[in-house]
Order: structure tokens, then sequence, then C-alpha cells
């Protein structure tokens, strides 16, 4: 776990970028990608998440994926992990985001990571933006609309990008009222993932 903050921290702070590459390697359907973890509700254990973190060098971010347990890959990436500002020595805080913009729901994902201890927690918030906002939800779905059309690998995932960073400003201005929050346990799924990429 150590070793995985430590590559986090050094890519946020030797960020490069490169030119456009269509077929840039995005994660899609991929068996495992450069980080995985399964994560199990605090209260529910059957109630998992499988998530999975893939290092775009080029581009300076680092893109999000949710297993599909049924198919046994990642699907193409929708969202990127988001650093915050560290409150405290040894804690790291991420963010990224699952949207339901028909229904003006944003599913906010905060990723903490805990060197001392090396425990990774997952906080799923449901928000909930009323109608007032619909100019805003709006906005977010013309760049959704954007970026599904787009078929060019980097300048998808650099819509993508910007897709989250909008959503993060509306976000972050506490006008959504939060419905529930889920807590989850994580844990590295690496060598699950690898035993069945072996099978398969």
């Amino acid at each position: 776990m150590k070793k995985i903050i430590f590559i986090l921290f050094i890519f946020f702070t030797t960020i490069t970028y490169s030119n456009s590459n269509p077929s840039l390697d995005i994660g899609e359907k991929a068996k495992i990608l450069d980080f995985n973890w399964v994560c199990s509700n605090n209260v529910d254990i059957t109630f998992q998440k499988w998530i999975g973190l893939k290092v775009l060098k080029s581009e300076g971010l680092i893109t999000q994926s949710d297993f599909r347990l049924d198919e046994g890959i990642y699907p193409i990436p929708t969202t990127i992990l988001l650093k915050r500002r560290q409150k405290e020595s040894g804690v790291a805080h991420y963010v990224y985001y699952r949207p339901l913009l028909s229904k003006n729901i944003i599913e906010k994902n905060t990723l903490i990571t805990k060197t001392q201890s090396n425990e990774t927690t997952l906080y799923t918030e449901i928000i909930i933006f009323n109608h007032s906002l619909d100019n805003e939800i709006d906005k977010l779905k013309a760049i959704e609309d954007k970026m599904w059309k787009e078929r060019n690998n980097t300048k998808f995932i650099r819509l993508v990008e910007k897709f989250t960073k909008s959503i993060d400003e509306l976000v972050l201005t506490e006008k959504g009222k939060n419905e529930a929050t889920y807590k989850f346990n994580c844990k590295t799924s690496e060598f699950i993932l690898k035993a069945a990429e072996k099978e398969g």
C-alpha cells in the first residue's frame, strides 16, 4: 500500500503532457489496471465496489473505472481522479464522480489512503440537485454528449477531464442535498484479478 501511495504522490508532482494520440491506451476493456481495489461496505460486506485506477502519464491524468464482474473487464473510463489538498500528514484524499444527470444525481466518491496504517477507505455520497440548477446540469450534459461522440482517445480523455472538473465545480458550490453516505473498506484486488486473467 505504501508503494501505491508513493507512486500516486510522485505522479501528481511530476505531470507531463503530450500531443494527441488517437489510439492512446485508456484502459478500456482491460482486465487489470495500475491500481485495483475491492471495497466492502462497512455495514453490509456483500455490498461491494471493485474499482481501478489507470495512470496516463502522457496526459498528466489518472482515470478511474468500476470493474464489471459479469464481463471480467474495466469499461471505458468516464471520470478522472482529483487530488485534494492534504489535511494531515500521511493521509491523502482523492475524489472521482459517477453522475446520473437524467435524475439530477451526482455520486461523489472520496478515496482516502493512510500511509501509517496502510488503510484505504472509500466514501460514497449521493448528492441530488433541485431543478433550480437545471441550467448547470444541462451544461454537464452537453460536455458528456460531446465526450461520447469523440472517437480520438486523447481528445476523449481530455473531455473526461473537463467533465469531471465541471462536475467538481458544481459539487463544491454545496447547492446539492446529500441524500446518503456509504463507507467502504478497501483492500487490493490485484491478486484476484491476475488469477482470473490467467484462467481466462
